[in-house]
């Protein structure tokens, strides 16, 4: 089982950890919570409408959607919709992706368009790191009644001017937003913490998942153990995760989370473990993560699992 852990211990210890930074108050500049893409102009019946053509890129290293998108000139959103279940934190070198539409051309008008869908965005919160950089968190919710999928958020940190000093691209550490679900994204920052910082969190793209039911089988959780320590800036959650699937699914990728919330509602911290492929797909699988805070004490604790067919 891999685990990633952003403010997590790997043991739990019923001492009380020393601290080896002061934690400030941030003062978080809420981001846009509904996003809408400007409609697209119409097309002229007169223009001659080419047949689909489709071209695939292989991944060299380095390389994310958003730059595979601009080599080609196509949107972010049409890149996730010729490529359903793709797991854009998961590009490998040597993955083939599809391309919409003629290399370097526009976009074939007769291929589906993307539909923008509200995503509510969180307001930020960033903490210093052990290597003198910060860490910022926010969440992501779906607060529609279809489920969503190549969530990209872009972080923006802004100077004193108001002016951006540096950007970075985030994913969701699950690929599919059911309706009402409620998932963490984060960046890390090199710049050195000097107190309070504004940061802007933007969605860049979200798109329908086609035919979810298919791709992401349900994941049922049973709780066993929650337990706080150190004044609640460490939690410890375990259980079993139990995948509603027909024998004949085979299940690639499990992913449980672990997120915690101060009292003010803020996330503070969180944790996630994948089950390796193949050992998902049969009986209950037992799950335990520890949720350190990166600020204030935690108050709750969520937890969400997805099961997908594909890496």
């Amino acid at each position: 089982m891999a685990l990633l852990a952003v403010g997590c211990s790997a043991s739990v210890s019923a001492q009380t950890p020393a601290a080896t930074h002061t934690l400030r108050p941030y003062l978080a500049l809420t981001a846009t919570s509904t996003v809408t893409l400007p409609p697209k102009p119409p097309i002229s019946e007169a223009t001659p409408r080419p047949s689909a053509t489709l071209f695939t890129h292989t991944i060299q290293k380095d390389e994310t959607l958003l730059v595979v998108a601009a080599r080609y000139g196509v949107s972010l959103e049409m890149l996730l919709a010729a490529n359903p279940g793709i797991n854009p934190r998961l590009l490998s070198i040597g993955q083939q992706l599809t391309i919409p539409g003629p290399e370097g051309g526009q976009l074939i008008p007769e291929l589906p368009t993307t539909t923008p869908f509200p995503v509510q965005i969180s307001g930020v919160a960033c903490y210093p790191t052990r290597t003198e950089g910060q860490m910022c968190l926010a969440t992501v919710s779906n607060p529609g009644q279809a489920a969503l999928e190549g969530v990209v958020v872009q972080f923006t940190l802004l100077g004193s001017t108001g002016q951006p000093e540096s950007m970075a691209q985030a994913n969701t550490p699950i690929n599919l937003l059911r309706p009402g679900q409620i998932v963490p994204v984060w960046a890390s920052f090199a710049i050195p913490w000097e107190g309070p910082n504004f940061i802007q969190a933007t969605l860049l793209s979200a798109i329908q998942a086609a035919h979810p039911e298919e791709r992401y089988p349900e994941v049922g959780l049973t709780e066993r153990i929650r337990e706080s320590l150190a004044g609640k800036t460490l939690w410890t959650v375990s259980g079993e995760a139990e995948i509603a699937a027909s024998s004949d699914v085979e299940v690639r990728r499990l992913v449980v989370l672990a997120i915690g919330f101060a009292s003010s509602g803020a996330i503070v911290g969180f944790a996630e473990a994948e089950i390796e492929p193949g050992a998902s797909s049969v009986g209950p699988i037992p799950y335990m993560l520890h949720v350190f805070s990166l600020g204030p004490p935690i108050e709750d604790v969520r937890v969400v699992a997805e099961a997908s067919t594909s890496d």
